[in-house]
């Protein structure tokens, strides 16, 4: 007996319905139910849709590596390189475009523009030539990128992803370039992120939740003290607890970072609908926790930071006592 015969009965039959057969011909042809066949054609599309969209997701983006002279000097290359990549962006030469820090590299991808992926390639070598001309970075060559689908959402939500990572990265240039910011790093995360998992629906302790979940993938360093997490939870609480929106209007003291928070709230409220719709591959705390580890890998900040926050942030919201009481470890 071919035991792949049921199976291949199935998809002819939807190949037929999709060909523009009606169901019930179909169906009444091959002896498959009706309502069996509808729901094979249902999931042949969508996983036609998915393929898709991975595979757009791994060959669209076109990424560099990029070394510089010295690591902790790295992000003296933020002015000319922001510089440079915003204004091909405003003349068409290129798409989006993101980085993440890997030491001792950048890794810069990018989408072509309406000119296509060679013009995409010359406009890079191009920025990157003269970076290295003016020894503001040592070399570049191109790599593969392999987008972390499955960690992201899958598919469906990659757009998503992508287009936080564009904003996020122009915005963290940006921050990195002003000599009098309207917020440090940590705080100002804290502010966006807690926007990202407000705009995605997770209430206070389903917010808690994701903070735990990042904790998990930075582990408290072992001189930190309890009283040290307690004082910083503490202060955490009131930013976590705060409403901006008054210093985000017009005039106010945080305008510039509105469309930075608005890119977060936008993120959240589409992994959120994902979620809802059941089209998120894993869970959306899951998803969050990632979307975390991805920002605080574009603002520069350090394991020992990204850990403090998580930690400090998971007592705020699950463990608040501890948080205000404070004591020595």
């Amino acid at each position: 007996m071919n035991i792949l015969y049921p199976s291949l009965q199935t998809e002819d039959a939807v190949l037929a319905v999709l060909a523009g057969q009606p169901v019930p011909d179909v169906a009444a042809r091959t002896g498959i139910a009706p309502e069996e066949l509808g729901d094979a054609v249902a999931l042949y599309r969508a996983a036609g849709r998915d393929a898709l969209a991975g595979q757009a997701a791994r060959l669209d983006w076109y990424q560099v590596r990029i070394e510089f002279p010295d690591w902790s000097r790295c992000e003296d290359t933020a002015a000319p390189l922001a510089r440079r990549l915003a204004n091909a962006k405003a003349a068409g030469l290129i798409g989006a475009w993101w980085f993440v820090r890997k030491a001792p590299h950048w890794r810069l991808r990018a989408l072509p523009g309406p000119h296509g992926p060679d013009r995409l390639r010359h406009v890079l070598a191009g920025i990157l030539n003269a970076l290295v001309k003016h020894r503001t970075i040592t070399s570049w060559w191109q790599t593969v990128y392999e987008p972390e689908i499955p960690a992201l959402g899958g598919p469906a939500v990659m757009e998503v992803a992508h287009a936080l990572f564009h904003a996020d990265s122009a915005h963290v240039l940006d921050h990195i370039q002003n000599t009098e910011p309207p917020m440090g790093r940590r705080e100002l995360s804290v502010l966006l992120l807690c926007a990202l998992f407000r705009a995605a629906r997770q209430e206070w302790f389903e917010q808690g939740d994701v903070w735990d979940k990042v904790s998990r993938l930075r582990p408290l360093p072992v001189d930190v003290t309890t009283t040290q997490l307690a004082e910083l939870s503490h202060g955490l609480r009131t930013l976590m607890n705060a409403d901006p929106s008054p210093l985000l209007a017009p005039g106010g003291a945080l305008e510039a970072v509105a469309p930075w928070l608005d890119a977060f709230e936008t993120t959240g409220r589409a992994l959120g609908e994902a979620a809802t719709a059941g089209t998120l591959e894993r869970g959306l705390r899951q998803v969050l926790a990632h979307h975390v580890i991805f920002h605080w890998n574009r603002f520069g900040l350090t394991p020992r930071t990204q850990a403090l926050i998580a930690h400090a942030a998971t007592r705020t919201v699950l463990n608040p006592a501890s948080a205000l009481s404070g004591g020595s470890r």
